[in-house]
């Protein structure tokens, strides 16, 4: 199993069979990440990630610390900012504990659906206009339910280039962070089939053989600068 990582300008690849780094390429179009710490002197990838304060083990803390990490992504981009501020760590931080506490909650999916709808037909992948289908965010190979959660309008182009992969996996192979709000929903989509499934309170070691329509050792917990992202897809004619 891999985990594809993004460091100053290059994607490398981890592999969870020996938990070693493998081929390191630049990324397409030149991006780059200049504020982000390379991985090489950083532990992850295994059966435990260390955040600054906190030990994370299981399924549940994992999708929490990557939702607050989208939280803290957010609110950057909402307000165009250009890299990662102190108040946009305390943001993180602040959610990550509630949601650990049970004070807070990751908002339903019905938020998401309400976005869908107001984004209209287009490809949330790409912005194309053109040729579009139906795409199951969790391949239903693997799993994925085929209702309106799960779905979502993508070109052909980007729909086939998909295929059955892995949305965290597909996002990694293309080099370029995809609109939060379609990241926002893949967790959630992950929490619940976790919740249904009594998978949230397992280890993470424990999914890493499993086969599921997530790959959980893929989940984002660190992202671009701001200005390298967007909230939601935006409209492309001419997009293919």
């Amino acid at each position: 199993m891999w985990q594809v990582i993004y460091e100053e300008g290059l994607v490398r690849y981890f592999n969870y069979t020996n938990y070693k780094y493998h081929k390191r390429e630049p990324l397409p179009n030149g991006n780059k990440s200049k504020d982000q710490k390379p991985y090489k002197n950083r532990k992850c990838g295994v059966s435990t990630i260390n955040t600054d304060k906190n030990k994370i083990e299981t399924v549940r803390e994992i999708i929490y610390w990557s939702y607050a990490n989208l939280a803290m992504a957010h609110t950057a981009v909402d307000k165009k900012q250009e890299k990662y501020e102190k108040f946009n760590f305390m943001i993180r931080a602040k959610l990550f504990k509630s949601l650990n506490e049970g004070t807070m909650n990751m908002r339903t999916i019905f938020d998401d659906e309400k976005i869908k709808l107001q984004t209209g037909q287009i490809c949330n992948y790409c912005g194309s206009t053109k040729r579009l289908a139906l795409d199951h965010i969790f391949p239903q190979k693997f799993g994925g339910k085929d209702d309106a959660e799960n779905l979502i309008f993508a070109c052909r182009t980007c729909n086939s280039s998909k295929g059955k992969k892995d949305l965290m996996e597909w996002m990694g192979l293309r080099g370029q962070f995809l609109p939060l709000m379609i990241i926002r929903r893949y967790l959630k989509l992950t929490f619940n089939y976790c919740i249904e499934n009594d998978l949230i309170d397992k280890k993470i070691e424990e999914l890493k053989d499993k086969i599921l329509p997530f790959r959980i050792e893929l989940l984002p917990t660190t992202y671009p600068n701001p200005n390298e992202l967007t909230l939601n897809i935006e409209k492309h004619e001419n997009a293919m």
